[in-house]
């Protein structure tokens, strides 16, 4: 089929990269498609790169999936309408409620990178039947049809009798108002034997994140004795992998790394890949350790930090080098709404060990504006609905009406830069952390590419 250009352009939502082979790399960031457009260096056309010229050389067939997919339109349709209707429908009247419990501040480690506060707070059982009564009305007001939990810490699971508890009585609520319900887990895997896994998967927990020293003589993730953890979490790995035989669970290894890390990439790359890398159960994220300090009394250890510290480009080279060992799930960060937070709405709250409700689960210390409420020792709830509203927004930034990244981030990837005006800087490293996704997917043996010879 031939184009008529008088009536078709180019979606303005096609997000593009090159491989290293100068392959492009396309997705359009509503239908989520992904394509690789073989390079083809006899075409007359320089840069290699999506236009009207480049797509003439297709085939009809191509053309039509092209159409099909939105990565070309028709000129009527207004894509700013289109922004606004995605908004309405994904943001304002999004049906999932999303929580985040800190079960805890207390963590059994002493990660030299750390700087979460660690007071002596757990969440008792008269907080968890209060925070049961605010989901509840939740739903009533918002119709909530699914209800996503993510326990966290400090460590998590030193308060499995909370998540045990609170899990027996969410069940009750879930049979009554028939919503569906999921959870995941973010913890460091230290307590995590077969018996705790299978408790936790009983109560829904199906995602799991376990952050590991990426080789056994690293000692940045130790015990508050000091002591290495290396190996009781591999071992726990290990046993989950081999005496777990259901599939419906994703495990997450997280390595944060260093700059000693990243000079040992290659160890650390066929320690894994040789124990999990071919059970799909099991996928990998490398991230690099930042500088979360913020108190004066963090300042010589951030001063240490920072000969350690390295760029998130480093890191992401690392993952673009071995994608084609280690399931890094990049595709899961290309898709339609993909972005997990949701404190710039009214769909998400974080509840910390102390009982305080919070919007952001990361801005845990140093924020005033994050705390919207709290639920007492006693279980007594306040909450105040007109500092919720400075987190929740109407409509999208002005300048995201013209950004091919917005049907990802819905101008919510971070309810606290938005809140502080600084959204901006947040943008920048969002479209890039998008376009090394794009390419380290390429590179999975698994990917999910559609290839376009021309």
């Amino acid at each position: 089929m031939m184009i008529n250009w008088d009536s078709y352009q180019l979606s303005r939502f096609n997000v593009s990269t090159l491989d290293r082979e100068g392959n492009i790399l396309l997705t359009n960031t509503i239908s989520n498609i992904l394509v690789k457009i073989i390079n083809n260096p006899s075409l007359p056309i320089i840069p290699f790169k999506v236009s009207k010229e480049l797509l003439s050389h297709m085939n009809d067939t191509v053309l039509a999936e092209m159409i099909k997919y939105g990565v070309i339109v028709e000129n009527a349709k207004n894509e700013n309408s289109v922004i606004d209707e995605i908004y309405k429908n994904t943001v304002e009247f999004n049906k999932r409620l999303d929580i985040v419990i800190l079960t805890t501040n207390q963590c059994n480690f002493s990660c030299v990178y750390c700087f979460q506060k660690r007071e002596a707070h757990f969440l008792n059982f008269n907080q968890y039947d209060a925070l049961i009564l605010f989901i509840e009305e939740k739903i009533k007001i918002h119709g909530y049809q699914n209800v996503k939990i993510r326990w966290f810490g400090g460590e998590p699971l030193l308060g499995m009798k909370g998540i045990c508890y609170f899990s027996e009585k969410i069940n009750e609520l879930r049979k009554h108002y028939n919503f569906t319900y999921g959870c995941g887990i973010i913890t460091n895997g230290y307590l995590l034997n077969l018996e705790t896994f299978k408790k936790l998967y009983k109560y829904n927990v199906v995602t799991y994140q376990i952050s590991i020293d990426g080789l056994p003589d690293i000692k940045h993730r130790v015990l508050n004795n000091g002591e290495s953890t290396f190996k009781d979490i591999f071992d726990n790995l290990k046993n989950i992998r081999d005496n777990i035989k259901y599939q419906m669970f994703s495990i997450t290894i997280r390595i944060n790394f260093t700059r000693e890390l990243l000079a040992r990439a290659d160890e650390i790359v066929n320690l894994f890949y040789d124990e999990f890398g071919k059970d799909k159960r099991f996928c990998f994220s490398f991230i690099p350790v930042f500088d979360w300090s913020y108190k004066d009394s963090d300042y010589m250890k951030a001063e240490q930090l920072q000969a350690e510290l390295i760029h998130e480009k480093d890191v992401s080279n690392i993952m673009k080098k071995y994608g084609d060992k280690l399931d890094f799930k990049a595709w899961t960060n290309l898709l339609f709404a993909h972005n997990d937070c949701w404190a710039g709405t009214k769909h998400g709250y974080a509840i910390d060990a102390n009982g305080d409700i919070l919007k952001c689960d990361f801005k845990l210390e140093g924020f005033e504006e994050n705390k919207v409420g709290t639920i007492d020792k006693e279980g007594k709830l306040s909450f105040n609905n007109e500092k919720e509203r400075l987190w929740i927004f109407d409509a999208p930034l002005t300048e995201c009406y013209t950004c091919e990244f917005f049907p990802l981030c819905l101008s919510t990837s971070c309810g606290a830069a938005r809140i502080q005006g600084i959204m901006q800087n947040k943008c920048l490293s969002f479209k890039q952390r998008v376009l090394d996704y794009l390419e380290i997917e390429s590179y999975n043996s698994d990917n999910h590419f559609w290839e376009v010879s021309l």
